[in-house]
């Protein structure tokens, strides 16, 4: 299930999706359009030799989990930032200081010329070096207490809204913010930030947000 975050000028996103998997045809490729939430749920679910496009990583924390998420299962993990000047203004540009944005490729001026040379680096990286369970996420003295943070920090992110109408919501989003963390599996570094923007989003789709 090795996992490419694209992101960057809308037009050059667009084409190298069609190019990607136009050129690597020897490869199982998905591409996920969807919102990120649901992309990384299919992800994880998915057929581990699917090679996984995922184009609708905005935010920090939503990168974050896709990185710890790579960890997890000892998957290829790359982030291809393609610059140009129809860049979505809600993106938080992927930084090399981030190690959750690394390995980062950033690209100027996507085309034919660099496409040979682009796709054999991510290749190389997503079927040759094989990502390292790192330590540093699995914070967790014991389950009750990872629980209890994860509970805390859904909980603050409710008190930010007026939910009194939309229990259903809080449920159904509490439930998938469960299942795609995976109890123990990652750390809870950036999980409020991430979690709001699920909320945010159901809020918004059943008219209960203005933005």
């Amino acid at each position: 299930m090795p996992v490419i975050i694209l992101c960057g000028d809308s037009k050059y996103v667009e084409q190298f999706c069609d190019d990607y998997t136009g050129r690597c045809n020897d490869k199982k490729i998905v591409v996920h359009h969807e919102a990120f939430s649901e992309a990384i749920s299919d992800v994880i679910e998915d057929d581990a030799s699917f090679f996984h496009i995922i184009t609708r990583s905005y935010c920090k924390s939503e990168r974050y989990i896709s990185y710890c998420h790579a960890k997890r299962f000892k998957t290829g993990y790359i982030v291809v930032f393609l610059q140009g000047d129809n860049v979505d203004v809600e993106l938080e540009v992927p930084l090399e200081s981030n190690r959750y944005d690394n390995p980062l490729i950033t690209v100027q001026n996507y085309g034919e010329t660099c496409r040979n040379e682009l796709f054999s680096s991510i290749n190389g990286v997503l079927s040759d070096k094989k990502m390292k369970r790192s330590r540093s996420n699995e914070k967790f003295i014991a389950h009750e207490d990872y629980i209890k943070k994860i509970k805390s920090i859904i909980n603050e992110v409710h008190s930010k809204y007026d939910l009194r109408n939309a229990f259903d919501i809080c449920v159904e989003t509490e439930n998938r913010m469960m299942s795609i963390v995976g109890i123990r599996k990652i750390g809870i570094e950036g999980l409020g930030e991430y979690y709001e923007s699920m909320l945010r989003e159901a809020l918004y789709e059943r008219g209960m947000l203005n933005e």
